[in-house]
Parts: structure tokens; sequence; C-alpha cells
């Protein structure tokens, strides 16, 4: 960008020098804009950058969602349910927009797709189009604004990288609760019926079934 394009033909081995012409348009600092181009510093439209790298480090996160949420201005991420796996809502541009609120338009690497499925692991950058003059090319689609996240890849000679995380977590209950039997059951159950002025169910006879092994007594 920014320099004349070079077409050469190949009809050797010999080394070839290609010296690059800049373009009359050169421009200092361009931004991808739909079709087009623009110069960063005359475009208003409102473009959230997502340093996935701090993100990760700072604070462990299971989901895409969780790892936007606190870290762009205007961009709320709630949860209705703390479920394990439960998704989360997106809310880019206020809460009338058209077709709900929640609706961003997500694109990986350039194609549609669904945010829930992504490992944060993955992801090499994201960015947010916030408002309709920077996310307009994609029209209706993005009445709710654009979240375009960029996967990583691997690069011709570069090493070989491994990363490994680990995590660990200790849980306890917080009340033991006593088991209630069959036995307790029985019983429990006889004293109401006598309560309500019914006869009992069970009984004493009930009882030496169940320690004969007639009834079961499981400790789920």
């Amino acid at each position: 960008m920014g320099y004349q394009a070079v077409s050469r033909e190949i009809n050797s081995d010999a080394p070839m020098m290609v010296q690059l012409i800049t373009a009359i348009t050169n421009l200092d600092e361009v931004i991808v804009v739909g079709y087009g181009t623009q110069k960063k510093a005359d475009l208003t439209g409102s473009v959230g950058i997502v340093d996935v790298g701090k993100s990760l480090k700072s604070r462990p996160v299971t989901n895409v969602q969780e790892l936007l949420a606190g870290t762009i201005p205007g961009v709320n991420v709630s949860k209705g349910s703390g479920a394990v796996g439960s998704g989360a809502s997106i809310n880019i541009r206020g809460t009338s927009t058209i077709g709900g609120s929640s609706g961003a338009l997500v694109l990986i690497d350039g194609v549609p797709g669904n945010i829930n499925t992504l490992n944060p692991n993955d992801i090499e950058s994201v960015s947010i189009l916030k408002d309709a003059s920077s996310a307009s090319i994609y029209g209706s689609r993005a009445a709710n604004g654009v979240i375009l996240v960029t996967t990583k890849s691997g690069q011709a000679f570069d090493k070989l990288s491994i990363e490994v995380n680990t995590g660990i977590g200790i849980q306890s209950p917080q009340q033991h609760i006593d088991f209630v039997g069959s036995e307790d059951f029985m019983k429990l159950w006889d004293q109401a019926l006598v309560n309500d002025g019914k006869a009992a169910l069970y009984g004493e006879k009930g009882l030496q079934d169940l320690h004969d092994g007639k009834y079961a007594n499981v400790k789920w």
C-alpha cells in the first residue's frame, strides 16, 4: 500500500531486482474502510481495539464474551445465567437498535461466524465497529455493530512455538446436609398421616421389611 504495483516475468534463475516506486496517493497512515482507504485522522467512525494478549494474561476467561467485557467503552457484556457454558449478551449500540440490542454481526477472518465457538487463545485481535459510519459497508446486518475477529495463523519460517496454560481450583460445600434415608422417610410419612387423622402407611412392619432388604436405602 502506497507504492505502484510491479509485475515481472521470470525467465531464468538469475536474481531479480525490483525497486518500489512511491505512488502519488501515498499516505502516512491509512485505515481500510470497505472498498477503499482513508487517513486515520479523517476517520470519524468509532472503532474499538481489544488487547487480546493483555486481557488473557490479566484474568482467566472461558469464552470470547468474557474477553470483551470491560475492555472497550460503550460495549456492555452481560450474562443472564450463571450456568456453565451459558452465553452472554453483547450490547454495542444501545438498547433501541433494529432487530434487538445484542445481534452484532460477527466476522471471523472475514467470514460470518459464531463467537460462542471461538477459543480465546486462538484469537490474534478483535476490533469492534460501533457506529454507522465505520460499519456502513456491511449494510443493515451491522445495525447492532460489527465484531471483527482475526485468528492466529502460522507464518513461513517461524520457529516452533508451544504454549501451555494450566489451572487448578478447589471446591468444597459450605453446608453439609444430613442424610435422610428410607427409614427416616417412612417414619416422617407415617407421622404426617397420623397428624392428618389417618392410619400409618408403613408402621413397624414396614420398618422391618426395610431392615430385611425389601426396600432400597441408597445414599444418592
